[in-house]
């Protein structure tokens, strides 16, 4: 399957069916380098090259992960006052 491999590379993070008691629908999140790949990515998704009816909706997503949240906690500590 196409997305696993790219689950195993690293780019993408989490994917799958949405319950929405509307009507499901499939999400996932990625990393792309810039929107271009994104788009490409979806324009050669199986589903999409056999025009059945299914859409990709391209959004760009502010993240704090747990590297960043690491990160940001050690800029707004206090420094380490010596004696």
């Amino acid at each position: 399957m196409r997305t696993q491999t790219m689950l195993n590379q690293g780019f993408v993070l989490v994917f799958g069916p949405v319950f929405d008691p509307k009507g499901p629908y499939g999400a996932g999140i990625a990393i792309f380098a810039d929107d271009e790949a994104a788009r490409s990515f979806a324009a050669g998704d199986p589903v999409i090259k056999a025009d059945c009816g299914f859409t990709y909706e391209i959004c760009p997503m502010a993240t704090v992960t747990h590297d960043t949240i690491g990160l940001m906690r050690a800029s707004v500590e206090p420094p380490i006052a010596y004696p």
